[in-house]
């Protein structure tokens, strides 16, 4: 933050996710309620259409002991699940205590075919914010959707799944007028100009 203000450039990081899906997104959607007391969020993909590289981070392909060790040494997981909770959190100001995360495989027998991960931002023993993200070979349902409980409930759903090759370069692509309108420093989605398609 303080680079960038001494040069006088702005610097963002986004994407799909994180960056717009299941976080940007969904703060968006609140402003259609006049409360908020959960927020919910699946992201279902059909690996199967994804890059190889995305394939082989979510351990299609791998022994289920071969999963839990790339756990638990860190190699194998989606980046940014509890940031997103966290980056929910502050745009809304909900009150949350901790970020409780869990990571287990999706399996086919013996083999596994993705990861299904979940972060949750509680509220003492509430969970306030919800992120599910499921990514496995030839996912029969791959959609996204947002479950807003307050008043009034909303939900939102994308079917098939977003694209998450091609939407990260959309977003970051489509970003660049809204950070050359922000002030220098560090920002977020929440803290630039609303990012949008430019023809």
């Amino acid at each position: 933050d303080d680079m960038g203000k001494k040069h006088n450039s702005t610097i963002l990081a986004t994407g799909v996710n994180p960056g717009f899906l299941m976080d940007y997104l969904p703060t968006i959607i609140t402003s259609l309620c006049h409360s908020v007391e959960t927020i919910t969020v699946n992201r279902v993909q059909d690996a199967s259409l994804r890059r190889v590289p995305f394939q082989r981070k979510i351990g299609a392909g791998i022994s289920q002991d071969e999963f839990h060790k790339s756990v638990q040494a860190g190699t194998l997981k989606h980046v940014g699940l509890p940031e997103s909770v966290h980056y929910i959190a502050h745009v809304l100001g909900l009150d949350i205590d901790s970020v409780q995360e869990d990571i287990q495989p999706v399996m086919d027998d013996a083999t596994v075919q993705g990861v299904q991960q979940q972060a949750r931002g509680m509220q003492g023993k509430q969970s306030r914010i919800e992120l599910n993200f499921i990514a496995s070979m030839n996912n029969p349902n791959p959609q996204d959707t947002i479950i807003i409980q307050g008043k009034p409930n909303c939900e939102l759903r994308i079917a098939p799944e977003v694209n998450g090759d091609i939407a990260t370069t959309a977003v970051t692509v489509n970003a660049i007028a809204s950070v050359l309108q922000a002030r220098p420093g560090l920002q977020t989605m929440a803290s630039i100009p609303p990012v949008h398609y430019w023809s």
